[in-house]
């Protein structure tokens, strides 16, 4: 059974790690909103991280209780430079460890420079809807309790992943949030916001989901090469004036230039001959090999608009 969790506690746990996600980019941490904004540091830290600017002079050794409200004051000053609307929320609210107020501020500036990013709420929920159609998503909170549409969402992402999102068992909830999650942050980079036992919680909070979810619409083209596939005998050995071959494969909408590249030891370049192979529906391969002329080591280097493909960057 997972632990029982409220969905106010969900909701404070993402938004600490998405702080967190930002302000390692300077190796900061906090463990606790309602301890670690107190003397404005923090504030002023992911301010200048997320907006590229610089807030000017604070006092970055705040002792005395007026250090730390000036350092609070320059950050909300900040903030409101930046076209964000605060309500009932002054350095004082942060000092005191208001919760209500903290976590609004946070979500504003979440809502700002992550989930407006690229359009706002009803914007992602459509961007969702185009990307998995077929599970009808509707919300961002009881549509994601079983797991599967979050593998599903990953697998419109990329292709080679969660292929069989459609036959996860919908009572194993944990076990596909698990895995889905996991999957997400070790290949595709989108960080843990939310865990599995907060995501599948019957009343797993909107603001949270809205957060992690963002991030896959946010991701960078930067990882196409990864979706892009390289397997064969011929990238690992060949025979001498034996045909060494191997394939190249990728899905039809990770576009880019596809370079192969074979040297000898010598580090010449070794011809190749290059077709087109039949491949499953929505993927194009390419059927490559290369004879050596000697005995060595040859190493095969496949790129994606000169990024390395797995399995062929030797």
């Amino acid at each position: 059974m997972p632990p029982r969790i409220a969905w106010q506690d969900i909701q404070e746990n993402t938004f600490t790690r998405w702080t967190n996600d930002e302000l390692k980019l300077r190796g900061l941490h906090i463990n606790s909103l309602k301890d670690d904004l107190k003397d404005g540091l923090m504030l002023i830290n992911l301010m200048e991280i997320i907006s590229g600017k610089s807030l000017g002079k604070y006092n970055k050794h705040p002792i005395i209780i007026q250090q730390k409200l000036e350092n609070l004051t320059i950050a909300l000053k900040f903030i409101q430079s930046e076209g964000l609307k605060l309500v009932n929320i002054g350095p004082e609210d942060i000092v005191q460890g208001n919760m209500r107020c903290i976590l609004g501020l946070i979500w504003t500036i979440i809502l700002r420079y992550e989930i407006n990013r690229n359009g706002g709420g009803e914007d992602l929920l459509k961007w969702i809807q185009s990307k998995i159609p077929e599970y009808g998503i509707k919300n961002f909170t009881k549509d994601w309790n079983d797991g599967r549409a979050l593998n599903a969402l990953i697998n419109a992402l990329r292709p080679d992943l969660c292929k069989d999102h459609m036959d996860l068992d919908k009572k194993k909830k944990l076990a596909n949030a698990r895995r889905g999650i996991e999957t997400a942050d070790k290949e595709m980079g989108v960080d843990k916001l939310v865990l599995p036992e907060e995501m599948i919680h019957k009343r797993v909070d909107k603001q949270a989901m809205m957060t992690y979810l963002a991030q896959f619409r946010n991701l960078k083209d930067t990882n196409a090469a990864y979706r892009v596939r390289a397997f064969g005998e011929g990238l690992h050995k060949g025979i001498k004036e034996t045909k060494a071959p191997f394939f190249v494969e990728r899905p039809t909408d990770a576009k880019g230039e596809i370079k192969i590249k074979v040297l000898n030891e010598d580090g010449k370049e070794v011809s190749c001959d290059i077709t087109k192979a039949e491949s499953p529906a929505g993927y194009e391969k390419l059927a490559v090999s290369y004879v050596p002329q000697k005995a060595g080591v040859y190493k095969v280097h496949v790129t994606l608009d000169d990024k390395v493909v797995d399995g062929a960057g030797a």
